[in-house]
């Protein structure tokens, strides 16, 4: 039996490390475990407790994997891939960041979505082609947020709307209506800001492409007439009025928040209305006609980018380098 051979091995080991220790006193002359270490007995004495472990020590079990392989390439039933996931635009703010402030301009959004959806045919939503990073982004420190959608129609080439909620330092609202490349028609700008709920500046013009008279600029006036207190003059810090401006623009420094409602939001309608009404009169321009126009909403991206003072409040609330490529990338995307 196994207990009856390490019997026999130990009884073997002892008599064989007994027999090869030294018998002569001076073998201990100069250190006690000298002649141990250095006789066969020690070697034969460390394999007791091995000997021992090896015959009555069972073998170890090895528990039941619990790994699961993975379906190969080549398996009848592969892994399905996931399916594209469905585009969703983001949704207009409901409250704004800080659960306080207004949403001072969320009524000029609405109005903007209702009325594209009721007026523009071949209305397209392409915000999906813009990087997500520009769609929405978010600073929960600093406690702004922006989101952004882009469309495109038969009359336009392309319309950007821009909703910025910084609670009580800042709410803006900002859209450019490009006519496609078939209509000798200005841009449409609209640019609405309010900071610290109180400091309103307002800006809403059809820009033109030329240098010369706009022939548009006395239908506009008849709408400018009713409005005196959007009826300032803009600086010139920032842009030159005598470039990409009309006479004919509604600008507006205020703090009677009234205003916004009384008179902005109504000069907001007609000023839309009456771009409709023009450019769906317009006949389509030749091909060479085509390629100035092109040119010359080119050169209007590059001038506003150049000397947006937007660029600044982005950078400081998202980074530099994501304000640089927003702003010359996707706010005026034909000035690089």
């Amino acid at each position: 039996s196994p207990r009856d051979l390490l019997y026999f091995v130990r009884r073997l080991i002892t008599f064989k490390a007994l027999k090869a220790l030294p018998t002569s006193p001076r073998a201990y002359k100069y250190h006690f475990f000298g002649p141990i270490m250095a006789s066969r007995a020690f070697t034969l004495l460390l394999l007791l407790p091995l000997i021992s472990a090896m015959v009555f020590t069972p073998p170890r079990r090895v528990p039941p994997s619990t790994f699961t392989p993975k379906p190969s390439s080549s398996s009848s039933h592969p892994v399905p891939s996931p399916s594209p996931s469905t585009f969703s635009p983001p949704e207009m703010f409901t409250e704004s960041i800080d659960k306080i402030s207004p949403l001072t301009f969320q009524d000029f959004y609405h109005h903007q979505m209702s009325w594209m959806e009721e007026n523009l045919a071949g209305l397209k939503e392409i915000t999906e082609t813009v990087p997500a990073k520009f769609v929405k982004m978010e600073n929960e420190k600093k406690k702004v947020r922006i989101i952004q959608r882009y469309f495109t129609s038969d009359l336009y080439r392309k319309i950007r709307i821009l909703y910025y909620d910084g609670g009580p330092n800042a709410q803006v609202f900002n859209s450019l209506l490009y006519p496609s490349y078939d209509y000798d028609m200005p841009v449409l700008g609209i640019d609405l800001l309010q900071f610290s709920h109180k400091k309103h500046l307002t800006v809403i013009d059809f820009q033109p492409l030329h240098d010369d008279h706009p022939p548009f600029e006395p239908s506009l006036a008849n709408i400018k007439k009713e409005y005196p207190e959007l009826n300032g003059q803009m600086s010139s810090k920032f842009y030159d009025e005598t470039q990409f401006f009309s006479k004919e623009l509604l600008f507006a420094r205020f703090e009677d928040v009234e205003l916004v409602n009384d008179k902005l939001y109504p000069a907001f309608e007609k000023y839309l209305d009456q771009h409709h009404d023009m450019i769906s009169g317009q006949e389509k321009v030749d091909d060479e006609k085509r390629a100035v126009l092109e040119e010359r909403q080119r050169e209007y991206d590059v001038y506003s980018a150049e000397r947006d003072p937007a660029t600044g409040m982005f950078g400081a609330m998202f980074g530099k380098e994501w304000a640089e490529d927003f702003v010359y990338g996707q706010l005026f995307s034909l000035s690089r």
